[in-house]
């Protein structure tokens, strides 16, 4: 869930809240690991999310994919690519 809507639980989901999400789904399967790894709490993730907080680059990874992962991660919603610009 993006950070907006964690901190604003009345906001309905949007296609930016979508490509966040995206972007978590992205860094789990690229680092073979999840960010809820290490004994972290969803309420927990959700809460150093927020403050803008975000997992750290993998070992070896193409630097061109975890700039899109970031693009994805950005903390303001429309700074973030759409899914078309993803493709």
């Amino acid at each position: 869930i993006a950070p907006e809507v964690m901190s604003c639980p009345d906001q309905a989901p949007t296609r930016a809240g979508d490509v966040f999400a995206f972007a978590l789904i992205m860094y789990q399967i690229v680092s073979r690991s999840s960010a809820l790894s290490g004994g972290v709490t969803r309420g927990e993730l959700a809460a150093r999310l927020v403050t803008g907080w975000r997992p750290v680059c993998p070992p070896g990874l193409h630097v061109g994919v975890w700039q899109l992962i970031n693009r994805c991660w950005a903390a303001v919603p429309r700074a973030r690519p759409t899914m078309d610009e993803v493709r």
